[in-house]
């Protein structure tokens, strides 16, 4: 899809080389309001908090597969995911992430316990 701007005005035009796959949402129909919010396609940007964002996209992609229904990107640089697919679909990845964000905490807290437990032994 190209934008283009000619005084003030904005003009979409279909690329030509997008390839069937990459077919952009305006032009595939998955955006339109007459598609039920249940198969409507639907972005969310997830910051990580303690985990890596490629690590959690590794385990996504396990988990869902790499099909259609949900997209993961990573964005290295601001440690965040970008998610597209149904709203259901994204719904189960957050719940995911959640955990798997804090697993690295719970590393932590389990090292931290013992050493706690191996120096109180000596």
């Amino acid at each position: 899809m190209n934008l283009r701007e000619a005084g003030g005005v904005l003009t979409f035009a279909a690329d030509q080389e997008v390839g069937a796959g990459d077919i952009p949402l305006p032009v595939s129909g998955r955006a339109l309001p007459e598609v039920p919010p249940t198969h409507r396609t639907a972005f969310q940007l997830v910051p990580m908090h303690v985990g890596r964002a490629n690590i959690v996209a590794g385990f996504l992609n396990q988990a869902f597969g790499s099909g259609r229904e949900l997209d993961i990107r990573t964005d290295i640089p601001s440690n965040t995911l970008l998610l597209r697919g149904t709203m259901e679909m994204l719904e189960r990845a957050a719940e995911m992430i959640e955990v798997l964000d804090h697993v690295r905490d719970w590393a932590r807290t389990l090292d931290a316990r013992k050493e706690a437990t191996v120096e109180n032994a000596v």
